[in-house]
Protein backbone atom coordinates (compact mmCIF):
# COMPACT_ATOMS: atom_id res chain seq x y z
CA UNK A 1 0.00 0.00 0.00
CA UNK A 2 1.61 3.75 -0.84
CA UNK A 3 1.35 5.59 2.07
CA UNK A 4 1.44 8.78 0.13
CA UNK A 5 0.35 9.30 -3.52
CA UNK A 6 1.55 12.21 -5.47
CA UNK A 7 -0.91 14.48 -7.42
CA UNK A 8 -1.48 14.69 -10.99
CA UNK A 9 0.34 18.10 -12.14
CA UNK A 10 -3.46 19.07 -14.15
CA UNK A 11 -5.89 18.36 -11.23
CA UNK A 12 -6.54 21.43 -9.38
CA UNK A 13 -8.88 20.73 -6.41
CA UNK A 14 -11.33 23.02 -4.73
CA UNK A 15 -10.27 21.70 -1.15
CA UNK A 16 -6.52 22.80 0.09
CA UNK A 17 -4.55 20.12 1.42
CA UNK A 18 -0.74 19.31 0.91
CA UNK A 19 -0.30 19.76 -2.11
CA UNK A 20 2.74 17.76 -3.19
CA UNK A 21 1.49 14.33 -1.42
CA UNK A 22 -1.80 12.75 0.10
CA UNK A 23 -2.76 9.79 2.02
CA UNK A 24 -5.24 7.62 0.70
CA UNK A 25 -8.07 8.63 2.73
CA UNK A 26 -7.63 12.14 1.85
CA UNK A 27 -7.38 12.14 -1.47
CA UNK A 28 -10.70 10.51 -1.48
CA UNK A 29 -12.40 13.04 0.09
CA UNK A 30 -10.61 15.29 -2.70
CA UNK A 31 -12.18 13.75 -5.17
CA UNK A 32 -15.56 12.92 -3.98
CA UNK A 33 -16.15 16.61 -2.67
CA UNK A 34 -14.29 18.28 -6.07
CA UNK A 35 -17.19 20.20 -8.13
CA UNK A 36 -15.78 19.21 -11.31
CA UNK A 37 -16.16 15.41 -10.18
CA UNK A 38 -19.67 16.41 -8.37
CA UNK A 39 -20.55 17.40 -12.11
CA UNK A 40 -18.83 14.31 -13.97
CA UNK A 41 -21.07 12.28 -11.72
CA UNK A 42 -24.57 14.14 -12.31
CA UNK A 43 -23.65 13.61 -15.75
CA UNK A 44 -22.89 10.28 -15.78
CA UNK A 45 -26.50 9.84 -13.51
CA UNK A 46 -28.11 11.62 -16.67
CA UNK A 47 -26.81 8.66 -18.72
CA UNK A 48 -24.76 11.65 -20.69
CA UNK A 49 -21.06 10.87 -21.95
CA UNK A 50 -18.44 12.76 -20.38
CA UNK A 51 -14.97 13.03 -21.75
CA UNK A 52 -12.48 14.57 -18.77
CA UNK A 53 -8.86 16.10 -19.97
CA UNK A 54 -6.01 16.89 -17.83
CA UNK A 55 -6.36 13.11 -15.87
CA UNK A 56 -2.93 12.25 -14.65
CA UNK A 57 -1.11 9.44 -12.15
CA UNK A 58 -4.12 7.61 -10.31
CA UNK A 59 -6.56 10.60 -11.14
CA UNK A 60 -8.67 8.19 -13.44
CA UNK A 61 -8.26 5.57 -10.91
CA UNK A 62 -9.73 7.95 -7.77
CA UNK A 63 -12.41 9.19 -10.04
CA UNK A 64 -13.70 5.79 -11.43
CA UNK A 65 -14.00 5.06 -7.15
CA UNK A 66 -15.74 8.66 -6.75
CA UNK A 67 -18.31 7.58 -9.40
CA UNK A 68 -18.91 4.50 -8.27
CA UNK A 69 -19.07 6.51 -4.26
CA UNK A 70 -21.46 9.43 -6.30
CA UNK A 71 -23.93 7.59 -8.08
CA UNK A 72 -24.18 4.41 -6.21
CA UNK A 73 -23.83 2.12 -8.97
CA UNK A 74 -21.24 -0.03 -9.99
CA UNK A 75 -18.55 0.77 -11.97
CA UNK A 76 -15.98 -1.06 -14.81
CA UNK A 77 -12.75 0.94 -15.41
CA UNK A 78 -11.19 -0.23 -18.53
CA UNK A 79 -7.52 0.38 -18.55
CA UNK A 80 -4.50 -0.26 -21.39
CA UNK A 81 -2.23 -2.71 -19.56
CA UNK A 82 -2.12 -5.41 -17.27
CA UNK A 83 0.09 -3.74 -14.92
CA UNK A 84 -2.12 -0.69 -14.69
CA UNK A 85 -5.29 -2.72 -13.74
CA UNK A 86 -3.04 -4.68 -10.82
CA UNK A 87 -2.03 -1.15 -9.88
CA UNK A 88 -5.38 0.60 -9.83
CA UNK A 89 -7.08 -2.29 -8.11
CA UNK A 90 -4.44 -1.74 -5.46
CA UNK A 91 -5.06 2.06 -5.32
CA UNK A 92 -8.86 1.41 -5.31
CA UNK A 93 -8.79 -0.89 -2.05
CA UNK A 94 -6.47 1.25 -0.22
CA UNK A 95 -8.53 3.57 -0.08
CA UNK A 96 -11.56 1.47 1.25
CA UNK A 97 -13.33 1.27 -2.09
CA UNK A 98 -14.43 -2.24 -3.19
CA UNK A 99 -12.62 -3.02 -6.28
CA UNK A 100 -12.18 -6.52 -8.13
CA UNK A 101 -9.63 -6.87 -11.13
CA UNK A 102 -10.98 -8.77 -13.70
CA UNK A 103 -7.67 -10.56 -15.32
CA UNK A 104 -6.34 -11.07 -18.98
CA UNK A 105 -5.43 -14.89 -19.69
CA UNK A 106 -2.01 -14.15 -20.77
CA UNK A 107 -1.63 -16.71 -23.38
CA UNK A 108 -2.83 -15.96 -27.11
CA UNK A 109 -6.10 -17.58 -28.11
CA UNK A 110 -4.26 -20.50 -30.30
CA UNK A 111 -1.08 -20.30 -29.27
CA UNK A 112 -0.39 -21.92 -25.70
CA UNK A 113 -2.25 -22.68 -22.38
CA UNK A 114 -3.64 -19.91 -20.23
CA UNK A 115 -2.29 -20.10 -17.11
CA UNK A 116 -4.84 -21.69 -14.79
CA UNK A 117 -4.69 -19.51 -11.87
CA UNK A 118 -5.87 -16.66 -14.25
CA UNK A 119 -8.35 -18.95 -15.26
CA UNK A 120 -9.56 -19.27 -11.99
CA UNK A 121 -9.63 -15.95 -11.48
CA UNK A 122 -11.61 -15.25 -14.18
CA UNK A 123 -14.17 -17.98 -13.15
CA UNK A 124 -14.20 -16.28 -9.78
CA UNK A 125 -15.28 -12.92 -10.95
CA UNK A 126 -18.20 -14.28 -13.19
CA UNK A 127 -19.29 -16.18 -10.47
CA UNK A 128 -19.91 -13.08 -8.19
CA UNK A 129 -21.34 -11.31 -11.16
CA UNK A 130 -23.40 -13.96 -11.85
CA UNK A 131 -24.35 -14.38 -7.98
CA UNK A 132 -24.65 -10.30 -7.60
CA UNK A 133 -22.59 -7.61 -6.40
CA UNK A 134 -23.02 -5.88 -2.97
CA UNK A 135 -25.23 -3.15 -3.34
CA UNK A 136 -23.58 -1.37 -0.61
CA UNK A 137 -20.36 -0.22 -0.89
CA UNK A 138 -20.60 -0.29 -4.50
CA UNK A 139 -17.71 -2.14 -6.79
CA UNK A 140 -15.38 -0.95 -9.06
CA UNK A 141 -14.37 -3.72 -11.51
CA UNK A 142 -10.74 -3.34 -12.99
CA UNK A 143 -10.24 -4.72 -16.42
CA UNK A 144 -7.28 -4.48 -18.68
CA UNK A 145 -8.71 -4.00 -22.54
CA UNK A 146 -7.04 -7.82 -23.55
CA UNK A 147 -9.22 -9.14 -20.87
CA UNK A 148 -12.73 -7.67 -21.84
CA UNK A 149 -11.59 -8.70 -25.60
CA UNK A 150 -11.67 -12.56 -24.36
CA UNK A 151 -14.76 -14.62 -24.34
CA UNK A 152 -15.88 -16.08 -21.16
CA UNK A 153 -18.32 -19.09 -20.87
CA UNK A 154 -21.88 -18.52 -21.07
CA UNK A 155 -23.45 -18.25 -17.03
CA UNK A 156 -25.18 -21.86 -18.35
CA UNK A 157 -21.19 -23.36 -18.37
CA UNK A 158 -19.93 -22.45 -15.14
CA UNK A 159 -21.00 -25.20 -13.14
CA UNK A 160 -19.49 -27.11 -15.79
CA UNK A 161 -16.49 -25.39 -15.08
CA UNK A 162 -15.82 -25.57 -11.88
CA UNK A 163 -17.04 -26.70 -8.05
CA UNK A 164 -17.48 -24.94 -4.78
CA UNK A 165 -17.36 -27.27 -2.41
CA UNK A 166 -17.79 -25.58 1.59
CA UNK A 167 -17.87 -27.51 4.67
CA UNK A 168 -21.36 -28.87 5.40
CA UNK A 169 -22.76 -28.43 1.93
CA UNK A 170 -23.73 -31.99 -0.14
CA UNK A 171 -22.22 -33.21 -3.07
CA UNK A 172 -22.65 -37.14 -4.31
CA UNK A 173 -18.63 -38.26 -4.18
CA UNK A 174 -19.25 -40.82 -7.42
CA UNK A 175 -20.70 -37.44 -9.35
CA UNK A 176 -17.72 -35.40 -7.89
CA UNK A 177 -15.47 -38.56 -8.88
CA UNK A 178 -16.99 -38.29 -13.27
CA UNK A 179 -16.57 -34.10 -12.87
CA UNK A 180 -13.24 -34.20 -12.43
CA UNK A 181 -12.02 -37.18 -14.85
CA UNK A 182 -14.44 -35.14 -17.71
CA UNK A 183 -12.22 -32.01 -16.94
CA UNK A 184 -9.07 -33.83 -17.30
CA UNK A 185 -7.85 -34.59 -13.89
CA UNK A 186 -5.54 -37.60 -12.97
CA UNK A 187 -6.83 -40.20 -10.80
CA UNK A 188 -3.69 -41.72 -9.29
CA UNK A 189 -3.02 -43.47 -6.01
CA UNK A 190 -1.46 -40.70 -3.78
CA UNK A 191 -1.43 -36.84 -5.84
CA UNK A 192 1.86 -35.23 -6.36
CA UNK A 193 0.96 -32.54 -8.95
CA UNK A 194 -1.72 -29.96 -9.48
CA UNK A 195 -4.22 -31.74 -11.25
CA UNK A 196 -3.86 -35.09 -9.62
CA UNK A 197 -7.09 -36.47 -7.34
CA UNK A 198 -7.53 -39.68 -5.44
CA UNK A 199 -10.41 -41.26 -4.16
CA UNK A 200 -9.83 -43.78 -0.71
CA UNK A 201 -13.55 -44.88 1.24
CA UNK A 202 -15.09 -41.45 1.67
CA UNK A 203 -12.17 -39.73 1.50
CA UNK A 204 -10.95 -37.69 -1.51
CA UNK A 205 -7.84 -35.72 -2.20
CA UNK A 206 -7.32 -33.47 -4.56
CA UNK A 207 -4.51 -31.10 -6.16
CA UNK A 208 -6.25 -28.32 -8.08
CA UNK A 209 -4.10 -26.47 -10.72
CA UNK A 210 -3.48 -23.03 -10.77
CA UNK A 211 -0.31 -21.93 -9.11
CA UNK A 212 -2.03 -20.32 -5.95
CA UNK A 213 -3.90 -23.58 -5.62
CA UNK A 214 -3.28 -25.71 -2.23
CA UNK A 215 -3.32 -29.57 -2.35
CA UNK A 216 -6.64 -30.35 -0.15
CA UNK A 217 -8.31 -33.49 1.66
CA UNK A 218 -12.54 -33.41 2.01
CA UNK A 219 -14.05 -36.41 4.39
CA UNK A 220 -17.14 -37.27 2.75
CA UNK A 221 -19.63 -38.58 5.75
CA UNK A 222 -22.31 -39.70 3.28
CA UNK A 223 -22.47 -36.91 0.48
CA UNK A 224 -21.57 -34.43 3.05
CA UNK A 225 -18.40 -32.87 2.80
CA UNK A 226 -17.95 -33.22 6.69
CA UNK A 227 -14.22 -31.63 7.08
CA UNK A 228 -12.04 -29.99 4.55
CA UNK A 229 -8.20 -29.71 5.09
CA UNK A 230 -5.02 -28.28 3.40
CA UNK A 231 -2.29 -31.45 2.95
CA UNK A 232 1.48 -31.59 3.32
CA UNK A 233 2.45 -33.44 0.71
CA UNK A 234 5.58 -34.59 2.47
CA UNK A 235 4.16 -36.18 4.85
CA UNK A 236 0.36 -36.52 3.37
CA UNK A 237 -0.42 -35.10 6.87
CA UNK A 238 -3.80 -32.95 7.01
CA UNK A 239 -3.85 -30.45 9.84
CA UNK A 240 -5.09 -27.22 8.89
CA UNK A 241 -8.89 -26.84 8.63
CA UNK A 242 -10.33 -25.11 5.45
CA UNK A 243 -13.87 -24.04 4.93
CA UNK A 244 -14.36 -24.79 1.70
CA UNK A 245 -12.66 -25.42 -1.60
CA UNK A 246 -12.82 -24.45 -5.11
CA UNK A 247 -12.38 -26.51 -7.82
CA UNK A 248 -11.91 -25.33 -11.78
CA UNK A 249 -11.40 -27.28 -14.79
CA UNK A 250 -7.99 -28.39 -15.76
CA UNK A 251 -8.29 -27.65 -19.63
CA UNK A 252 -9.28 -23.98 -19.76
CA UNK A 253 -9.61 -24.81 -23.67
CA UNK A 254 -13.53 -24.15 -22.94
CA UNK A 255 -13.01 -20.40 -22.44
CA UNK A 256 -11.67 -19.60 -25.71
CA UNK A 257 -14.26 -20.96 -27.91
CA UNK A 258 -16.83 -19.76 -30.43
CA UNK A 259 -19.18 -20.98 -27.23
CA UNK A 260 -17.63 -17.88 -25.41
CA UNK A 261 -19.70 -14.45 -24.74
CA UNK A 262 -18.53 -11.25 -24.37
CA UNK A 263 -17.51 -10.52 -19.99
CA UNK A 264 -19.38 -6.78 -20.25
CA UNK A 265 -22.68 -8.52 -21.34
CA UNK A 266 -22.70 -10.03 -18.10
CA UNK A 267 -22.35 -6.98 -16.05
CA UNK A 268 -25.08 -5.89 -13.48
CA UNK A 269 -27.71 -3.44 -15.00
CA UNK A 270 -26.50 0.32 -14.03
CA UNK A 271 -23.43 -0.21 -14.47
CA UNK A 272 -20.92 2.66 -15.51
CA UNK A 273 -18.44 2.55 -17.72
CA UNK A 274 -14.74 4.27 -17.44
CA UNK A 275 -12.41 4.04 -20.21
CA UNK A 276 -8.65 5.40 -18.76
CA UNK A 277 -7.10 6.84 -22.19
CA UNK A 278 -9.39 6.02 -24.49
CA UNK A 279 -6.80 6.05 -27.51
CA UNK A 280 -3.74 3.98 -25.60
CA UNK A 281 -6.45 1.25 -24.88
CA UNK A 282 -7.83 1.30 -28.44
CA UNK A 283 -3.72 1.02 -29.64
CA UNK A 284 -3.26 -1.86 -27.14
CA UNK A 285 -6.43 -3.56 -28.25
CA UNK A 286 -5.51 -3.37 -32.18
CA UNK A 287 -1.89 -4.94 -31.69
CA UNK A 288 -3.37 -7.58 -29.12
CA UNK A 289 -5.62 -8.97 -32.10
CA UNK A 290 -3.69 -7.99 -34.50
CA UNK A 291 -1.03 -10.42 -33.07
CA UNK A 292 -4.03 -13.40 -31.86
CA UNK A 293 -3.02 -16.76 -34.41
CA UNK A 294 -6.20 -17.54 -33.91
CA UNK A 295 -9.59 -15.35 -34.18
CA UNK A 296 -11.62 -17.72 -32.53
CA UNK A 297 -12.32 -16.40 -28.99
CA UNK A 298 -11.45 -13.39 -28.74
CA UNK A 299 -13.27 -10.29 -30.04
CA UNK A 300 -12.19 -7.15 -32.04
CA UNK A 301 -11.96 -3.62 -30.37
CA UNK A 302 -14.81 -2.23 -31.75
CA UNK A 303 -16.89 -4.89 -30.85
CA UNK A 304 -15.90 -4.83 -27.38
CA UNK A 305 -16.15 -0.40 -27.30
CA UNK A 306 -19.58 -0.99 -28.58
CA UNK A 307 -20.24 -3.07 -26.21
CA UNK A 308 -19.26 -1.48 -23.48
CA UNK A 309 -21.55 1.77 -24.60
CA UNK A 310 -24.33 -0.78 -24.84
CA UNK A 311 -24.34 -3.01 -21.56
CA UNK A 312 -23.62 0.41 -19.17
CA UNK A 313 -25.80 3.23 -18.00
CA UNK A 314 -23.17 5.48 -19.07
CA UNK A 315 -19.54 5.94 -20.08
CA UNK A 316 -16.87 8.37 -19.31
CA UNK A 317 -13.34 8.79 -20.91
CA UNK A 318 -10.19 10.02 -18.67
CA UNK A 319 -7.80 11.72 -20.69
CA UNK A 320 -4.60 12.89 -20.16
CA UNK A 321 -3.89 14.94 -23.36
CA UNK A 322 -6.94 13.65 -26.02
CA UNK A 323 -10.02 15.81 -26.60
CA UNK A 324 -11.38 12.38 -26.73
CA UNK A 325 -14.72 11.23 -28.24
CA UNK A 326 -16.08 14.48 -29.99
CA UNK A 327 -19.99 13.45 -29.69
CA UNK A 328 -19.47 13.39 -26.11
CA UNK A 329 -22.08 15.28 -24.23
CA UNK A 330 -20.26 16.82 -21.88
CA UNK A 331 -16.19 18.33 -21.72
CA UNK A 332 -14.27 18.83 -18.85
CA UNK A 333 -11.23 19.76 -17.78
CA UNK A 334 -9.15 18.41 -14.15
Amino acid sequence: MRKGWPIGPGFKPSITLNPHVLSPSDLTALFAADPTVRAIVAALEDRRRVVARGSAGSAAHLLAGSIAAGTRRPVILVAAHLDEADEATDELISCGIGAICFPALEALPGESAAALDLFAERLGVLRRLVGGLPASPPTVLVAPIQALMQSVPPASMLDSLSRSIGVGTNHNLSDLVRWLESSSYARVDAIEEPGDFAVRGGILDVFPPGGTALPVRIDFFGDTAEKITEIDLETMGSDRALTGVDLIAANPASVQSEAGVQFLGLLPAGTIGVISELAEVIEQARGYYERASDGRGIFGPPAVLAALQKHTHAVAEMNRFSAGTAAADLHVAL
